[in-house]
């Protein structure tokens, strides 16, 4: 099976990734691996990792400038790790 990467920008709480993630091609020859997603608002960025990618939580990117680079210390990106 060829596996595609699905990003999400604005992602919510992962409702159409959920779905995405779950679907494939008719033929059973294509389907979706989560590879990012961002979202400007913490809880729902935790809700996300909880419901899509929680063994992935450096691929979700919060906040009004979450995407930048995963070592910014301007403090906007939120470190996961300490909150689950």
């Amino acid at each position: 099976m060829m596996m595609m990467k699905l990003g999400e920008l604005f992602c919510g709480p992962g409702g159409f990734a959920c779905g995405a993630l779950r679907s494939s091609s008719a033929d059973g020859s294509l389907g979706l691996i989560h590879a990012w997603a961002n979202d400007y608002d913490p809880d729902t960025c935790k809700t996300y990792i909880t419901n899509i990618c929680p063994k992935e939580l450096d691929s979700v990117h919060c906040g009004e400038n979450g995407w930048r680079s995963r070592n910014s210390t301007d403090g906007i990106r939120t470190n996961w790790k300490n909150i689950f």
